[in-house]
């Protein structure tokens, strides 16, 4: 029996429409000495009965149809291992020959001696595609013209972009495609097939001739999948497959030789070509409806860390738009785990309200019987609280070292947190971080369900006037669940997360117990830092105002007083025997159960454990409204003025010094308050978050378009301004420079001044 010539090995999957084209082309060609070898990769479609015919017209036609689906990879794998010929060329099934093709290139490769020869090839438009498109596709397909030898083969491809890698404008020597392919692997492999086959067949190769041929193949671009715009899932896919390509390179790369190049710095580069594709398609071509389907599929394929710190790093700046496409992220419910371990996350633990609330809260969960880990950014200090017993703390590389290039570096430490102490959810306490969106990506990836447990109120952003309001409507939705300190945050949250809960702070036992405050003495207590929102000089304004119908009155204001600054104020108000610097306090229970009233001047406050420590003593508060604080309630004993109005404020606390029964009416009445607080059943509420029962929700659609109305409006004006802003500073950049330029000829002259603007 004679050796055919040349085998051509043509890969099938549903090409009903285009394989007669094809197989017509193949078994017409001017040179008959050829096989014609047709591998069916599972077609559910006409394409086997069509091939089918050929077989039983034509000798040299054959079939051979693979049990499960392989992709072209193990298509070819198959029809190289069948081959009989000297030679061996691919052939798609969407694309045809010239009839002459095999003559030639038999002829020529002959003459050559080469183990590869490349060819010219013709695209041809099938589907409407810009000429950009296709100008792209003629250049990757012509071929370096000429001779190359041993490694400059491999180099020419991979390192030094001489040719491309396409199998099919090129025609191959038998034994060095049958080496090639007893090494490659047979996988799944839909993208990149070709890419991987060359670099093994090229690395093996000893000789290459570039042809500036006649146009012996016709590439009909826009036929398969190469040539759609838009991607669905399935195709999506196809497309993180390239994790597996690169895989099968690196495992193709072990052990190897390299002469003047890297193996592994090659398929690095491939694999950051790769992924970045992955998350330019997600971001540009997947529709929002499919975007979470599609980013589970990079978390599988890619990595978590992987993927989410190069999310990180692309997209640092538009947490809000990714927020958005992602929407909800959907992992295994909380209702169908068993939650054993639980983490607390916040950046640090040293004395501050948020870590206050967490020293009371672990050890409700020790003794629930969870495991608890504290996760804070900074290591322990001698101003931390004590860690309660039972409670474990870990370390995650540090927020404030955080960038977008070196996310990695954060995703790392969870990574070890979460193996080594086997965590089930995390409590996510740092509600206003900057990286709690990449946090959030980077635990839901890994399956982790994520509380969102917010320690101030909703509209804080709106005091700042800062994006990061509309942010978080989009960034919190990607949450399991939420708490929050009010009601009226969770009206709001309600709209945009699927669980919110009302969790207000607990308070320490010993509050229970506190004494009850004196009316008798006559004295106001003030607590806090003296930071902007606390309104430190308000104490003073409104006591100046006191003092005129009160004048033995007295303000005990508990806090970093230190600076001589506010001495000399209180001098120029008059109120140097009026009022007490006490610097700072940690237990504040001696004052408040000798004082009379509580005053309050915050601009903003979530959940003011000074509101909830006076109440504890039966002490009835003046303060600036917030109508948000559930115990800044009238019939909680707090008396609620406008926002820094002065008058009222100081009228309200001559009324309780002077009126026993005005003030034995709000005591009690803040009493009541903080038993309130004691009877919650802290305990059963966390329960009902960790297994993920439906809290009952206070919203209702009105409600929601309500408050999506005004967050859009809002993100509008805020955008608007960004832009005004931006365009000021660039007028008065211009205008800088242009002042600059004029002082310059002045000092310099003409000549140097141009000199020196070109250099710039």
């Amino acid at each position: 029996m004679n050796i055919p010539k040349i085998s051509i090995i043509i890969p099938i999957h549903n090409t009903e429409k285009y394989i007669e084209q094809c197989l017509e082309s193949a078994v017409n060609q001017s040179l008959k000495d050829i096989e014609i070898i047709c591998v069916d990769d599972c077609s559910t479609d006409k394409s086997v009965n069509i091939i089918n015919q050929y077989v039983n017209k034509y000798s040299n036609v054959q079939l051979i149809a693979l049990n499960t689906k392989g992709s072209a990879l193990v298509a070819r794998k198959k029809g190289v291992e069948a081959s009989t010929g000297e030679y061996i060329m691919f052939l798609d099934a969407d694309d045809y020959l010239s009839n002459n093709a095999c003559e030639k290139l038999y002829s020529k490769i002959i003459e050559e001696k080469a183990d590869i020869l490349n060819f010219s090839s013709k695209v041809i438009n099938c589907a409407n595609l810009p000429e950009y498109k296709i100008k792209g596709a003629q250049c990757f397909l012509k071929p370096y013209i000429g001779r190359l030898e041993n490694e400059n083969i491999f180099k020419g491809c991979f390192v030094d972009g001489l040719y491309g890698h396409n199998l099919w404008s090129k025609i191959y020597k038998s034994a060095l495609c049958k080496k090639a392919f007893n090494e490659i692997e047979e996988i799944y492999m839909p993208f990149a097939e070709d890419l991987y086959t060359y670099f093994v067949i090229s690395y093996y190769a000893k000789s290459y001739y570039g042809w500036n041929s006649p146009d012996l193949y016709y590439y009909c671009y826009g036929r398969g999948i190469s040539g759609k715009q838009h991607y669905s899932v399935e195709r999506f896919e196809k497309l993180c497959h390239h994790s597996v390509t690169v895989k099968a390179l690196k495992n193709f790369c072990q052990g190897k030789e390299e002469a003047g190049y890297s193996l592994t710095s090659i398929v690095d580069g491939l694999y950051n070509e790769w992924i970045n594709d992955c998350i330019g398609v997600w971001y540009a071509d997947i529709n929002k409806k499919d975007s979470q389907q599609a980013l589970k599929l990079m978390f599988k394929y890619w990595g978590v860390a992987e993927v989410t710190s190069l999310f990180a790093k692309r997209f640092w700046n538009k947490r809000t738009e990714i927020a958005d496409k992602i929407g909800r992220f959907d992992i295994t419910p909380l209702e169908q785990r068993e939650i054993k371990t639980v983490a607390f996350y916040y950046y640090c633990y040293s004395v501050g309200g948020v870590e206050r609330v967490l020293s009371l809260v672990m050890p409700m969960f020790v003794k629930m019987g969870y495991k608890v880990i504290l996760v804070t950014d900074k290591p322990e200090t001698e101003n931390d609280f004590m860690l309660p017993e039972g409670v474990e703390r870990c370390v995650l590389f540090d927020k404030d070292a955080v960038t977008g290039d070196n996310f990695s570096n954060r995703a790392e430490s969870w990574e070890k947190v979460i193996k080594e102490k086997n965590i089930d959810i995390v409590l996510y306490n740092f509600w206003r971080s900057h990286l709690y969106l990449w946090d959030l990506l980077y635990l839901k990836g890994m399956d982790i369900p994520t509380v969102v447990v917010a320690h101030g109120v909703f509209s804080l952003a709106l005091t700042e006037y800062h994006k990061n309001f509309a942010e978080h409507t989009k960034t919190f939705a990607l949450a399991d669940a939420m708490t929050t300190l009010s009601y009226v945050d969770k009206l709001f949250w309600e709209t945009y997360v699927d669980k919110v809960y009302y969790m207000p702070n607990p308070v320490s036992k010993e509050l229970f117990d506190a004494d009850k405050c004196k009316w008798e003495n006559n004295a106001v207590i003030w607590m806090g830092r003296t930071t902007p929102e606390k309104n430190p000089q308000a104490p003073f304004e409104i006591m100046k105002r006191v003092v005129v119908h009160q004048p033995d009155a007295k303000l005990y204001l508990l806090g970093d007083f230190d600076d001589p600054h506010w001495q000399t104020i209180a001098d120029e108000y008059g109120l140097k025997n009026n009022i007490v610097f006490t610097g700072f306090v940690s237990d504040v229970s001696e004052y408040l159960k000798n004082a009379s009233v509580h005053l309050m001047t915050s601009n903003f406050e979530g959940f003011p454990m000074a509101l909830v420590e006076a109440k504890a003593h039966s002490m009835p508060t003046v303060m600036f409204g917030m109508p948000h604080i559930m115990l800044g309630k009238k019939e909680c004993g707090t008396i609620g003025v406008d926002m820094h109005d002065y008058d009222s404020a100081a009228k309200e606390i001559v009324y309780l010094l002077q009126d026993k029964n005005y003030w034995e009416e709000n005591s009690i009445l803040a009493k009541q308050a903080v038993e309130d607080l004691k009877n919650f059943d802290f305990e059963t509420q966390w329960r009902n978050i960790i297994k993920g029962a439906v809290p009952p929700k206070i919203s209702n659609d009105l409600t929601e378009r309500f408050v999506k109305t005004v967050v859009n409006h809002y993100d509008l004006g805020a955008k608007d301004a960004l832009i005004k802003q931006a365009y000021t500073n660039q007028r008065k950049s211009i205008a800088g420079k242009i002042k600059g330029g004029l002082d310059c000829i002045k000092e310099k002259g003409l000549v140097y001044t141009i000199k020196l603007a070109l250099k710039h």
